[in-house]
C-alpha cells in the first residue's frame, strides 16, 4: 500500500491547476447534492445556466462498458449568444410495455441556445429521441410483420440570475406498434399506441447569509398524463389504459464556501412524494405512492494540492412505498413497505492542462487496492467525467 501511495503522489505532483467547471461525477461523489450548488451538471434542468458554462466539452462516462449511457456535450459562444449540443443524454420515463417491446425511449439528444436579456440569462433547449424496428415479411403466426416506432420530444426554457435559477419543460413522448398476423382465413393488424404529455418545473434561490454561507431552497415539480390503446385479436374490445404521475420535492441546502478551494454542502429534502396511477377502463386501477421523509445530503470538496481536489459525500433517504389496488369488482386492498437507503461516496478531481478528470472512486480500492497489490480485479472508479476547457488556450 505504501508503494501505491508513493506512485499516486509522484503522478499528482506533476499536475497543474486551472479553473474548470465540474461534472455529474463531481456532484455524484459529493452525495448527489448538485441541485444545491452552481454546477454545469444542472444545465438540462436550468437551461439559463448555459451562459455561465461556455467554451467547454464535457463527456460523462456513467457506467463501465455501457456506452449507451455515455454523453458528450459542447458549448460554444457565438457573438453574444451561446449554442450547445448534447449528443446523448439518458432520460427516465415511466413507459408501459407497448407492442412487442422492440423499441424504447431511454436516450435523447439536446440542442441549446442561450443569450442575455435585460440583465438575466435566458436559455432554450430542444430534445429529440427516436427508436424504430421493422420486420417486413410475415413468416408465420408466431413470426408476424412488425412496425414499431418511438419518439421523444421536449421543449424547455430557463431563466437564471446571480442568485436564482428557474427551469420549465414540456415532454411529448409516444410509442406506436403495428403487428400484422395471419389468423385462419385472413390478415389482421393489431395496433398498440401510447402517448401523452409531461410538464416539469424546478426553481432554486441562493440566499446569502454571510460572505461564506448561502441558504438554497429548491422546489421541483413534475406531472404527466398518458394513454395507451391496445387492440386485441378477433372481436375482443380495445383495452384503454390511462397513466398519470406526480412528483413534488422541496429541499433546503446550506452552501458553505470556506474559501476558494474548499466547500461543504449540507442539505435536506424534508418531504417528497412520487405518485403513479395506472387505470384500465372498466377493470380498476393501481396507485403507487412513494413518500420520502426525509432525504439528507452531505458533500465536501477540498483542495489536496495544486491541481488535485478531493471529495467526500453521503446520502440518506427514508422512504415509504404504498400500493393501492382498486379492482372494478370486489374489495380494494393495499400493501406498503419502508426502506432506508444509504450511500457514502469518494471522488477526485484532477487538472491536466486544460483537461479536468473527475473520478467517483470505488470504495473497495481503499480496502484492497489494485490488482498488483491484492491480486483481485477492482475498478478504480465507478464513473468518470472528462472535461476540456478550450477558452484557456489563449493563455498558454
Amino acid at each position: 500500500m505504501k508503494l501505491l501511495i508513493w506512485i499516486i503522489a509522484v503522478v499528482l505532483s506533476v499536475l497543474w491547476a486551472i479553473d474548470v467547471s465540474a461534472s455529474e461525477t463531481r456532484v455524484f461523489s459529493m452525495g448527489q447534492a448538485g441541485i444545491f450548488t452552481h454546477d454545469n451538471s444542472n444545465i438540462s434542468t436550468f437551461p439559463g445556466l448555459l451562459m455561465n458554462y461556455g467554451d467547454e466539452v464535457v463527456t460523462e462516462l456513467r457506467f463501465k462498458d455501457f456506452e449507451a449511457s455515455f454523453s458528450a456535450e459542447v458549448r460554444i459562444p457565438v457573438n453574444s449568444y451561446m449554442v450547445g449540443v448534447n449528443f446523448n443524454r439518458p432520460i427516465f420515463l415511466m413507459t408501459p410495455a407497448v407492442g412487442q417491446g422492440f423499441v424504447r425511449l431511454t436516450n435523447t439528444s439536446d440542442v441549446y441556445f442561450g443569450t442575455e436579456f435585460m440583465g438575466h440569462n435566458v436559455g432554450l433547449r430542444v430534445s429529440l429521441g427516436r427508436d424504430g424496428f421493422k420486420q417486413d415479411s410475415i413468416q408465420s403466426i408466431s413470426q408476424p410483420q412488425i412496425d414499431e416506432s418511438a419518439r421523444y420530444l421536449e421543449f424547455a426554457a430557463g431563466f437564471s440570475g446571480d442568485n436564482y435559477d428557474v427551469g420549465v419543460g414540456l415532454e411529448l413522448p409516444s410509442i406506436k406498434s403495428e403487428v400484422m398476423t395471419l389468423p385462419p382465413g385472413t390478415v389482421e393488424t393489431l395496433t398498440d399506441e401510447w402517448s401523452g404529455t409531461g410538464i416539469n418545473f424546478a426553481a432554486r434561490y441562493f440566499y446569502e447569509l454571510n460572505e461564506k454561507m448561502q441558504a438554497v431552497p429548491v422546489l421541483r415539480f413534475g406531472t404527466a398524463s398518458t394513454t395507451q390503446k391496445t387492440d386485441q385479436p378477433g372481436t375482443l374490445p380495445q383495452i384503454e389504459t390511462d397513466f398519470s404521475t406526480l412528483v413534488v420535492d422541496f429541499g433546503v441546502g446550506l452552501h458553505y464556501q470556506l474559501d476558494k478551494n474548499n466547500l461543504i454542502i449540507l442539505a435536506v429534502d424534508p418531504y417528497g412524494i412520487t405518485k403513479a396511477t395506472r387505470k384500465v377502463k372498466d377493470a380498476g386501477e393501481i396507485i403507487t405512492t412513494t413518500t420520502m421523509f426525509p432525504r439528507a445530503y452531505l458533500g465536501v470538496e477540498g483542495k489536496i494540492k495544486k491541481g488535485i481536489v478531493g471529495r467526500v459525500g453521503a446520502n440518506r433517504s427514508y422512504e415509504t412505498e404504498k400500493t393501492e389496488t382498486k379492482p372494478a369488482q370486489g374489495n380494494a386492498f393495499e400493501t406498503s413497505f419502508q426502506t432506508s437507503r444509504y450511500n457514502v461516496s469518494f471522488g477526485l478531481g484532477i487538472n491536466i492542462g486544460n483537461f479536468l478528470i473527475d473520478l467517483d472512486i470505488n470504495d473497495g480500492m481503499f480496502f484492497q487496492g489494485p490488482n498488483f497489490i491484492s491480486g483481485q480485479l477492482r475498478d478504480l472508479a465507478n464513473r468518470v467525467s472528462i472535461s476540456y476547457l478550450f477558452s484557456n488556450n489563449d493563455k498558454e
